[in-house]
């Protein structure tokens, strides 16, 4: 909270006669109308803002906590993020390997799909951009080129 300029002695102050651009005696108005305050002491609490050397420090500490919670919560989220991918890929595995062998064709689109999400995640890793979107689109993708081509072999199979 802003302290309020108390009164000087008459030793303690000067009187200056100033020439103002006509834009800043309106602001300067328009400031002492909005705060309920004198011209001299919307002028005083400018100068205080720019020049107390403790509101700066409160300013600079407060920027450097927030710096620093910023920080803590990046660290947070790349932990979340590199331990929901380790998952995720663990799992994607587990349930290709669990799946029963149909033939020949389609371990091959399982091991396709598998090398593509491998490759996806470290491109992604590299680029450090969102991962899960990145990886779903690529998987999406393989699965329809995979249906595609299972399609085309039922269709090969039944002519």
């Amino acid at each position: 909270m802003p302290r309020t300029p108390t009164r000087k002695s008459a030793a303690d102050t000067e009187r200056l006669h100033l020439q103002l651009d006509q834009r800043w005696v309106k602001a300067l108005r328009r400031e002492a109308a909005d705060h309920r305050m004198s011209l001299r002491a919307v002028v005083e609490r400018c100068i205080a803002d720019r020049y107390d050397p403790e509101r700066k420090q409160i300013g600079e500490r407060a920027v450097a906590k927030e710096l620093q919670r910023l920080q803590r919560e990046m660290a947070q989220v790349r932990f979340s993020q590199e331990v929901a991918l380790e998952l995720f890929v663990c799992t994607s595995r587990n349930l290709m390997t669990r799946l029963p062998t149909a033939g020949p064709l389609n371990k091959a689109a399982g091991e396709a799909i598998y090398q593509a999400l491998q490759t996806e995640v470290v491109q992604c890793l590299a680029r450090d951009t969102p991962l899960l979107r990145r990886v779903m689109d690529t998987l999406q993708q393989q699965a329809e080129e995979a249906a595609a081509a299972k399609a085309e072999q039922r269709e090969a199979t039944a002519q």
